[in-house]
């Protein structure tokens, strides 16, 4: 089944599967064919990994879930909040990761997965988010804090599947193309409240601005968004993208403008 997905969706989706481990990894690559792959890194330094100086990896990949090891020890990094999912190949090039009790930084200078209906490839995107709680469970602590406060970046992106549609935003007829493409994506939150911007061929090279709050429910493992601006240039496009929402209302993604929320497994 094809699902009609926007951009808009896809930059507050990259949020619900980040599981990450802590400590601090600089310059690592990674090359994966499917079944396996290598790796190397500057320096690793993970709980419950140890303290590696430029060491040699293997490279497992579980549906974005890259399983990284070295001397019977292992680590996993997930990338599927990229939009890497099960590829029969990835690279990555020159990632660097740090979390601590006060941050949690990730950033990479390009990667690329390539699966029999879907390709990908991203460059210069960065995650940071402020810590100003602190949680055991690595899902709650990640949401509720990059939720409230952080910066992410992407310098472009390009993905083509098989599996889905994107609708242009502008075109009234609503044209769909199994491509998107993004640049210049740059998404800010404070105490909670969101601005953002991306250009991309959906709104045909037009500047796509967003203002709204974010938050994550602890309670009911929810993303809740609240959606209050989104324009193309001069053009609102919010009705437009509520409505193409609507079509993907689901178990897990509930629509009721302004709000958009995302129920977590």
């Amino acid at each position: 089944m094809k699902s009609k997905l926007l951009s808009t969706l896809f930059l507050f989706q990259i949020f619900s599967y980040a599981e990450l481990p802590n400590g601090q990894i600089q310059t690592l690559n990674a090359n994966y064919l499917s079944p396996t792959g290598t790796g190397t890194a500057k320096y690793i330094n993970i709980t419950d990994f140890g303290e590696f100086r430029n060491p040699q990896l293997e490279v497992e990949n579980y549906n974005g879930i890259l399983m990284f090891s070295v001397e019977d020890q292992a680590f996993e990094l997930d990338l599927s909040m990229f939009g890497i999912s099960d590829a029969r190949s990835i690279s990555l090039s020159s990632l660097s990761f740090n979390n601590d009790p006060k941050k949690l930084a990730l950033s990479f200078s390009s990667a690329k997965a390539l699966d029999d209906d879907f390709q990908l490839s991203v460059s210069g995107p960065s995650v940071d988010c402020t810590r100003t709680s602190k949680f055991d469970d690595i899902k709650v602590d990640l949401l509720s804090n990059c939720l409230k406060n952080s910066k992410f970046r992407i310098s472009s992106l390009d993905f083509q599947s098989d599996k889905s549609e994107f609708t242009n935003l502008i075109d009234e007829e609503g044209t769909a193309s199994n491509k998107i493409d993004l640049s210049d994506f740059k998404l800010d939150i404070n105490s909670g409240k969101f601005k953002g911007e991306v250009k991309s061929s959906m709104s045909k090279g037009l500047t796509i601005k967003v203002e709204g709050l974010s938050k994550f429910k602890i309670e009911t493992n929810e993303i809740e968004i609240k959606l209050d601006k989104a324009k193309a240039g001069i053009f609102n496009i919010r009705s437009t993208i509520f409505n193409e929402l609507q079509k993907m209302d689901s178990d897990t993604l509930h629509v009721n403008e302004p709000y958009i929320t995302i129920q977590l497994k």
